[in-house]
C-alpha cells in the first residue's frame, strides 16, 4: 500500500466506497462550523483590539455583537437538536466514545507518527478510532465551556460578581483551545495526504474503502457483513463508478427542485 493516499479521482477509480455519514450529521456538522466561524469572528475583535476594523462588517460592535448572539443560539440549537431527534445514533456514538479499549490506545501510540507524514499501521479501530474520540472530548468539552460561560457574559446579573469574573477567562481559553483543535481537525481531514477520506465523507457521506480500512478496521469489516444482507437499493459499498453516477444523480435532482 503506497506511503500516501489522496482523494484525486485517479487515486479513488478502482476504489470501493463505503457509506459513512448519514445526511442528518453531516448538515449538523457544517451548521456547527459555520457558526463557529462566525462567532470567531464577530467575537475577536473584544479579545484584540487591532481587530476593530471587524465591527464595521457587521454595522459597527452592536451589529457584531447580535450577530454573535445569534449564532451562539443557532450553534447550540444544532447540537441539542441533532443529538435529540436522532437520539438513538447518538447514544450509540456517545457509549463508544467512553468506551476505550486496547485499539484505541494503540491509535494514540502511533498517531503522531501519521501526524508529521510517516505512515503507520493501526491496531484495526472501530465507528471512532483513538484519534477522533480525542477530538471529540476535547470539542465536547471546549463546547460547554464557552456555551455555558457564554450564557452568564449574555445575562451578567445571575452569578455573583466574583464568580462572574471567572466567566470571561473561562470564555476566551474554551474559544482559543476549541480553535487549535479545530485547526488540527481541518489539517487531517482537508490537507493531510492519508486522512482526506473523513472530508469526502462529510461531504458526500462515502469514504473510499482504503480510508475506512486504514483508520476504522474493525467498523469496516462490520460494515462488509452488514452489506452482504442489504437489498441492491441500499448497499452500503459501492463500485467508484457506481458512487459517481448516484452523486450525479442526486445533483440532477437538487437541480430539478
Amino acid at each position: 500500500m503506497p506511503m500516501f493516499r489522496n482523494m484525486s479521482k485517479d487515486v479513488n477509480k478502482g476504489e470501493k466506497m463505503v457509506f459513512r455519514f448519514a445526511l442528518g450529521p453531516r448538515l449538523a456538522h457544517w451548521i456547527y462550523a459555520f457558526a463557529f466561524l462566525v462567532l470567531f469572528i464577530t467575537g475577536m475583535p473584544k479579545v484584540f483590539s487591532s481587530l476593530n476594523f471587524v465591527y464595521a462588517i457587521f454595522g459597527g460592535p452592536a451589529g457584531a455583537h447580535l450577530v454573535h448572539r445569534i449564532f451562539a443560539v443557532i450553534m447550540i440549537a444544532t447540537v441539542v437538536l441533532s443529538a435529540t431527534l436522532d437520539w438513538k445514533n447518538s447514544w450509540k456514538w456517545g457509549r463508544e466514545l467512553f468506551d476505550w479499549k486496547k485499539r484505541d490506545w494503540g491509535f494514540i501510540k502511533i498517531f503522531p507518527k501519521e501526524f508529521f507524514g510517516i505512515h503507520a499501521e493501526y491496531p484495526k479501530q472501530g465507528y471512532l478510532n483513538g484519534g477522533t474520540k480525542i477530538n471529540s472530548i476535547l470539542q465536547i468539552l471546549c463546547f460547554f465551556g464557552f456555551t455555558i460561560s457564554g450564557i452568564f457574559m449574555w445575562f451578567p446579573n445571575i452569578l455573583p460578581y466574583e464568580a462572574q469574573a471567572w466567566m470571561y477567562p473561562i470564555h476566551i481559553i474554551s474559544v482559543c483551545f476549541s480553535t487549535a483543535v479545530i485547526f488540527g481537525h481541518i489539517y487531517l481531514a482537508a490537507l493531510h495526504p492519508n486522512a482526506k477520506g473523513g472530508l469526502q465523507g462529510m461531504v458526500h457521506g462515502y469514504v473510499p474503502e482504503f480510508y475506512a480500512e486504514e483508520h476504522h478496521g474493525a467498523w469496516y469489516d462490520e460494515v462488509v457483513e452488514e452489506d452482504k444482507k442489504m437489498p441492491k437499493e441500499k448497499k452500503l459499498i459501492m463500485s467508484y463508478d457506481e458512487f459517481c453516477e448516484e452523486t450525479a444523480a442526486k445533483e440532477q435532482q437538487r437541480k430539478k427542485a
